[in-house]
């Protein structure tokens, strides 16, 4: 999810007229309603407003409404072809209801949009693992922070591939990579790797084999850990969690 902010639209529409800068106050008041509303009365007046369209996709998805989300994600996309967090946006709707293939495609095409945004790479990688792709996950691990070496969620998730596949050694200095960029107090009971400790990384300890499953329906653990990792930015991810936390508490 890409943090709540004015920007030029696709196709020649005003994103700086008063009413679509009312939605998106509300929007960061947290009043979704009231800002579906407000987006609902600049589209009936620009009805191929594309960036409307997508807040108040922004809107329903904040109240998890999925199925209306998904369809004015589905206008922003046809309207504005080339607005990668457009694609991205949708595909966390297709995780949410359980549609891999769908999520897998849209975040394939946000990546070819914007080939330097380590959180395409990222995103992806989560959805992937998610669904068995361990490999190609850690592909997409590596090279978002390649990208951007000070990504922790990135470090810790791979860490966590990592010790999945046996290789402790490497996993851990992942860990410990996040640690520090994180501000948190080192792991008890895990060391920090130093060079001696490669070879022993090299060689994984060998895991039991485990038969392929059908992915389930996400549920709400699934709901907090994916929008940590596909937000588009960590303010992204610090708002949809107060969000959430409010939701889950009232």
């Amino acid at each position: 999810m890409q943090h709540i902010a004015p920007f030029v639209c696709w196709l020649g529409m005003d994103t700086n007229e008063p009413l679509f800068q009312e939605g998106l106050r509300l929007l960061q008041q947290e009043k979704y309603r009231e800002a579906y509303q407000a987006f609902s009365k600049v589209l009936k007046a620009k009805p191929q407003h594309a960036d409307a369209l997508h807040q108040r996709g922004l809107a329903s998805f904040r109240v998890q409404n999925f199925p209306l989300a998904l369809t004015d994600f589905d206008q922003a996309v046809a309207l504005a072809p080339h607005q990668a967090v457009y694609y991205a946006d949708r595909a966390i709707v297709h995780y949410h209801q359980a549609n891999a293939q769908a999520a897998l495609a849209d975040l394939d095409q946000a990546q070819a949009l914007e080939p330097q945004n380590p959180y395409r790479y990222s995103s992806r990688a989560y959805v992937r693992a998610h669904y068995g792709d361990v490999e190609g996950a850690i592909a997409d691990y590596q090279y978002a922070i390649e990208l951007d070496p000070d990504d922790a969620i990135a470090h810790n998730n791979l860490g966590l591939l990592e010790e999945q596949r046996g290789y402790k050694q490497r996993a851990q200095r992942h860990f410990d990579r996040a640690d520090t960029l994180s501000g948190d107090t080192p792991r008890a009971g895990q060391n920090v790797p130093t060079p001696a400790t490669d070879a022993a990384a090299a060689t994984p300890q060998p895991l039991p084999p485990t038969a392929p499953t059908e992915a389930a329906r996400p549920g709400v653990g699934d709901y907090l850990r994916v929008m940590r990792e596909l937000t588009t930015t960590r303010q992204g991810w610090r708002e949809v969690a107060d969000f959430i936390r409010k939701s889950l508490s009232s």
